[in-house]
C-alpha cells in the first residue's frame, strides 16, 4: 500500500518557501529522497518560493532516484506556483544559465542499473504556473526514469519550457540508461510559455534588449520511446519540439499523435531535429494526426512544421496544417546545406490548407523556397523532388 500525504477533505494546504536565505544548489520544498517508494502526494499547494541569488535553485517538488531507486511515486492534484529565480548579472546570455535556475516539478533518475531507475512515476491532474525558471523547466523528467506518465496537467504562464523530457545530461553515469524513456505525456494543456523577459536568453544590442524565443510547450531532448498525445499547446514560443542537444547522440522512437497546436507565433508549431550542426539527431519518430493552425513567426519563415539538423527516417502522416494567412508557409527547412542531414523522411496523407484570401502555400528545403506564387502544382512537384531519400504521398493542398 502506498503512503499517502494529502490535504484533508475541504482543506486548502499550502507549503510555502518565502524569500529566506537559500543554501547553494537545489532547494526543494518537498524532496522525495533516493530509495523512497510507494508514495502518493495529493492535493497540496507548493510555492511562493523566490530567490535572486546566484546558484540558488528553488524548486517545488523534487524526486531523486539514486543507488536504491524509486518506485511507484504519484504526484496528483498538486498546485505548484510562484517559484522564481530572478538573479540577473545584466549581461547578454544565450541559454547558458548564468546562475539563474528554478523548477516546478523535477524528477532525476541517477540510478546506474535498470533496477534502480525511477520506475512507475505518475504526475497527474497537477497545475503548474507563474514560474520564473531561468534556463530550466516547469516540469522535467531527466535521466534513468522509465514507465512514467504525465497526464491531465495544466502548465502555463512560465518563462521557459513547460514540460521537458531529457537524456544524455549525465544524470545517470551509465549512458545507456541516461534517457527518460517508455513514458507518455497525454491530455495536458500547455500555454503562455515564453522566454520574453528571461535574463538567461537576453541579447543586448544597440536597440536594447531582445530575447531568444525558444521555449517549447513540450520539449523532448534526448528521451526515447515516448508517446505525446492528445495535448493542447498554444501561445508558446514553440508548440512541441523534438530535438537532441548532445552531439553524436539521438532522440528516437517519439510518437507525436493527435495533438492540437495553435497560435505558437514566435517560431513554429512542431520543430524537429538538432538546433545546430554540432547537435545530435532525431531518428525513427512519428508525427501523425496532429492539427496545426496559425503557428509560425510573424515573418512566416518557419512554417507549421520546421525541420532542423539531422531529422532521419521520420514519418509525418495525416496531419492537418493551416498556414498563417500572410505567408502560406507549411514546412520550413531554411538553412542551406541541411539536405545532407535530413534524409529518408516520409510525408503521407497530410492536408495543407491556407485561409481563404491568404497567400498561396509554400514550402522550404535546403535554403530554397517552393511556392508562394505561380503554379501550386509545380511548386509542390519541385519540393517533392528536393526531399532526399524521402517522399510525399497521398496529400492534399486546399483552401
Amino acid at each position: 500500500r502506498p503512503l499517502v500525504i494529502r490535504a484533508a477533505a475541504g482543506a486548502v494546504v499550502e507549503i510555502e518557501g518565502g524569500t529566506g536565505e537559500l543554501e547553494e544548489g537545489d532547494e526543494p520544498l518537498i524532496s522525495v529522497e533516493p530509495g523512497v517508494s510507494w508514495l502518493r502526494l495529493e492535493g497540496l499547494g507548493v510555492g511562493n518560493f523566490k530567490s535572486a541569488k546566484k546558484d540558488h535553485v528553488p524548486m517545488g517538488v523534487q524526486v531523486r532516484g539514486g543507488k536504491a531507486g524509486c518506485r511507484g511515486i504519484t504526484l496528483k492534484g498538486l498546485r505548484v506556483h510562484g517559484i522564481w529565480q530572478t538573479f540577473d548579472d545584466g549581461r547578454s546570455h544565450s541559454g547558458d544559465g548564468a546562475g539563474s535556475d528554478a523548477h516546478g516539478i523535477a524528477v532525476y533518475g541517477a540510478g546506474e542499473t535498470e533496477e534502480t531507475a525511477v520506475d512507475g512515476l505518475v504526475i497527474e491532474d497537477c497545475e503548474v504556473w507563474d514560474l520564473k525558471l531561468g534556463t530550466s523547466e516547469a516540469v522535467v523528467v531527466n535521466g534513468n526514469v522509465k514507465n512514467w506518465a504525465v497526464r491531465r496537467c495544466r502548465v502555463h504562464d512560465c518563462n521557459n519550457i513547460g514540460i521537458d523530457v531529457i537524456g544524455f545530461e549525465g544524470t545517470s553515469k551509465v549512458e545507456a540508461l541516461d534517457q527518460a524513456r517508455l513514458g507518455v505525456v497525454e491530455d495536458c494543456e500547455v500555454h503562455h510559455i515564453s522566454t520574453q523577459g528571461n535574463a538567461g536568453y537576453r541579447k543586448l544590442g544597440k536597440k536594447g534588449a531582445s530575447f531568444d524565443p525558444c521555449a517549447g510547450g513540450i520539449y523532448v531532448d534526448g528521451g526515447r520511446d515516448l508517446v505525446i498525445s492528445g495535448n493542447r499547446i498554444h501561445d508558446c514560443n514553440i508548440g512541441i519540439e523534438i530535438g537532441c542537444e548532445h552531439g553524436g547522440r539521438a532522440t528516437s522512437g517519439i510518437k507525436v499523435r493527435a495533438n492540437a497546436i495553435w497560435a505558437n507565433t514566435d517560431f513554429a508549431g512542431i520543430v524537429m531535429g538538432g538546433y545546430d550542426r554540432k547537435a545530435g539527431a532525431v531518428t525513427d519518430c512519428e508525427v501523425t494526426g496532429n492539427t496545426l493552425a496559425g503557428n509560425d513567426s510573424p515573418d512566416g519563415c518557419n512554417g507549421q512544421i520546421h525541420l532542423q539538423w539531422r531529422v532521419e527516417r521520420c514519418l509525418f502522416s495525416k496531419n492537418r496544417l493551416t498556414a498563417q494567412p500572410r505567408s502560406g508557409m507549411m514546412i520550413g527547412c531554411s538553412v542551406s546545406g541541411k539536405s545532407a542531414l535530413a534524409v529518408a523522411n516520409r510525408f503521407e496523407e497530410n492536408t495543407y490548407t491556407v485561409a481563404k484570401g491568404g497567400d498561396p502555400p509554400r514550402w522550404d528545403y535546403d535554403g530554397k523556397k517552393f511556392g508562394g506564387s505561380g503554379s501550386i502544382e509545380k511548386a509542390w512537384a519541385a519540393w517533392l523532388a528536393a526531399l532526399p531519400d524521402g517522399h510525399e504521398r497521398g496529400s492534399k493542398v486546399g483552401e
